[in-house]
Protein backbone atom coordinates (compact mmCIF):
# COMPACT_ATOMS: atom_id res chain seq x y z
CA UNK A 1 0.00 0.00 0.00
CA UNK A 2 1.39 3.30 -0.89
CA UNK A 3 -0.05 6.28 1.66
CA UNK A 4 1.74 9.79 0.93
CA UNK A 5 0.85 11.75 4.26
CA UNK A 6 1.75 15.53 5.26
CA UNK A 7 1.86 17.30 8.10
CA UNK A 8 -1.64 17.46 10.12
CA UNK A 9 -2.78 14.27 8.60
CA UNK A 10 -4.30 11.86 10.74
CA UNK A 11 -4.28 7.87 10.24
CA UNK A 12 -6.18 5.24 11.88
CA UNK A 13 -4.45 1.55 10.94
CA UNK A 14 -5.24 -1.77 12.26
CA UNK A 15 -3.27 -5.05 12.15
CA UNK A 16 -4.60 -8.88 12.29
CA UNK A 17 -2.55 -11.16 14.37
CA UNK A 18 -0.40 -11.90 10.96
CA UNK A 19 1.03 -8.53 10.91
CA UNK A 20 -1.15 -7.23 8.11
CA UNK A 21 -1.87 -3.54 8.15
CA UNK A 22 -4.72 -2.22 6.92
CA UNK A 23 -6.23 1.64 7.14
CA UNK A 24 -9.38 2.18 9.04
CA UNK A 25 -9.61 5.87 8.96
CA UNK A 26 -8.14 8.64 7.01
CA UNK A 27 -8.27 12.70 7.51
CA UNK A 28 -6.42 14.79 5.01
CA UNK A 29 -4.65 18.01 6.61
CA UNK A 30 -5.82 20.73 8.58
CA UNK A 31 -3.27 23.33 7.57
CA UNK A 32 -4.91 26.48 7.03
CA UNK A 33 -4.02 27.94 3.05
CA UNK A 34 -3.70 31.87 2.91
CA UNK A 35 -4.94 33.81 -0.22
CA UNK A 36 -5.65 36.94 -1.81
CA UNK A 37 -8.01 38.05 -3.86
CA UNK A 38 -9.96 41.11 -5.63
CA UNK A 39 -13.04 42.75 -4.34
CA UNK A 40 -15.68 44.27 -6.67
CA UNK A 41 -19.40 45.79 -7.10
CA UNK A 42 -22.02 44.29 -9.47
CA UNK A 43 -22.67 47.67 -10.63
CA UNK A 44 -20.79 50.38 -11.24
CA UNK A 45 -17.08 50.71 -9.94
CA UNK A 46 -15.54 50.29 -6.34
CA UNK A 47 -12.81 52.64 -5.83
CA UNK A 48 -10.37 50.05 -4.35
CA UNK A 49 -11.06 46.74 -2.34
CA UNK A 50 -9.00 43.99 -1.30
CA UNK A 51 -9.76 40.73 0.39
CA UNK A 52 -7.13 37.91 2.02
CA UNK A 53 -8.47 35.18 3.58
CA UNK A 54 -7.52 31.32 4.61
CA UNK A 55 -9.10 28.13 3.82
CA UNK A 56 -9.04 24.64 5.60
CA UNK A 57 -9.89 21.26 3.81
CA UNK A 58 -11.71 19.29 6.28
CA UNK A 59 -12.14 16.15 5.34
CA UNK A 60 -12.15 15.00 1.71
CA UNK A 61 -14.32 17.62 -0.08
CA UNK A 62 -14.99 20.03 1.84
CA UNK A 63 -13.45 23.19 2.77
CA UNK A 64 -13.74 26.35 5.48
CA UNK A 65 -13.32 29.22 4.41
CA UNK A 66 -12.46 32.42 6.63
CA UNK A 67 -11.86 35.53 4.55
CA UNK A 68 -11.49 39.48 5.28
CA UNK A 69 -13.06 42.29 3.03
CA UNK A 70 -12.22 45.37 3.30
CA UNK A 71 -13.21 48.61 0.96
CA UNK A 72 -10.58 51.58 0.98
CA UNK A 73 -12.92 53.98 -1.45
CA UNK A 74 -16.12 52.59 -2.65
CA UNK A 75 -16.00 54.83 -5.95
CA UNK A 76 -19.71 54.08 -7.35
CA UNK A 77 -19.87 50.69 -5.91
CA UNK A 78 -23.48 49.33 -5.09
CA UNK A 79 -25.59 46.17 -5.44
CA UNK A 80 -23.90 43.71 -4.14
CA UNK A 81 -19.38 42.85 -3.64
CA UNK A 82 -17.89 40.12 -5.33
CA UNK A 83 -14.87 38.29 -4.15
CA UNK A 84 -12.93 35.62 -6.21
CA UNK A 85 -12.27 32.16 -4.60
CA UNK A 86 -9.04 30.06 -5.40
CA UNK A 87 -11.63 27.01 -6.00
CA UNK A 88 -14.49 26.27 -7.48
CA UNK A 89 -17.44 24.87 -5.43
CA UNK A 90 -19.84 21.53 -6.65
CA UNK A 91 -22.69 22.26 -4.64
CA UNK A 92 -23.99 25.94 -3.62
CA UNK A 93 -22.34 27.53 -0.67
CA UNK A 94 -23.79 29.28 2.00
CA UNK A 95 -21.28 31.91 3.85
CA UNK A 96 -22.06 34.35 6.93
CA UNK A 97 -20.39 37.19 8.11
CA UNK A 98 -20.20 40.63 9.54
CA UNK A 99 -19.50 44.49 8.82
CA UNK A 100 -17.63 45.84 11.81
CA UNK A 101 -16.27 49.04 10.62
CA UNK A 102 -19.00 51.20 9.23
CA UNK A 103 -22.47 49.93 10.22
CA UNK A 104 -21.58 47.14 11.92
CA UNK A 105 -24.32 44.71 9.94
CA UNK A 106 -25.16 40.90 9.34
CA UNK A 107 -24.05 40.21 6.29
CA UNK A 108 -24.53 37.02 4.02
CA UNK A 109 -22.88 35.43 1.03
CA UNK A 110 -23.17 32.85 -1.48
CA UNK A 111 -21.55 30.72 -4.33
CA UNK A 112 -23.29 28.81 -6.99
CA UNK A 113 -22.39 25.78 -8.15
CA UNK A 114 -20.06 25.60 -10.29
CA UNK A 115 -18.14 29.10 -9.80
CA UNK A 116 -15.47 30.63 -7.67
CA UNK A 117 -17.36 34.16 -7.29
CA UNK A 118 -18.86 34.69 -4.03
CA UNK A 119 -21.78 37.44 -3.84
CA UNK A 120 -21.52 39.26 -0.50
CA UNK A 121 -24.76 41.32 0.58
CA UNK A 122 -26.09 42.56 3.73
CA UNK A 123 -28.51 40.72 5.64
CA UNK A 124 -31.52 42.44 4.04
CA UNK A 125 -30.14 42.25 0.60
CA UNK A 126 -28.20 46.07 0.85
CA UNK A 127 -25.41 46.61 -0.70
CA UNK A 128 -22.29 46.02 1.94
CA UNK A 129 -19.95 48.37 0.67
CA UNK A 130 -19.02 51.75 2.00
CA UNK A 131 -15.55 53.44 2.11
CA UNK A 132 -13.72 51.93 5.26
CA UNK A 133 -16.21 48.85 5.50
CA UNK A 134 -14.55 46.25 7.03
CA UNK A 135 -16.44 42.32 6.43
CA UNK A 136 -15.03 39.36 8.26
CA UNK A 137 -16.83 36.29 6.26
CA UNK A 138 -17.00 32.62 6.93
CA UNK A 139 -18.33 29.54 4.82
CA UNK A 140 -17.91 25.80 4.28
CA UNK A 141 -18.08 24.55 0.70
CA UNK A 142 -17.54 21.65 -1.38
CA UNK A 143 -15.29 21.60 -3.74
CA UNK A 144 -13.97 18.90 -6.16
Amino acid sequence: MNLSLRAGDALRAASDAAGNWRVIAFWPSGLPVAFSSGVSAVTGSLGSGSCTGKYVRLNGRMVAVNLNVTIQSNGTGDGYLVVTLPFSVVSFAKFFGRENAVRGFIAQGFVGVGSNALIIAGHDNSYPGAAGAQLEMFGICEVA
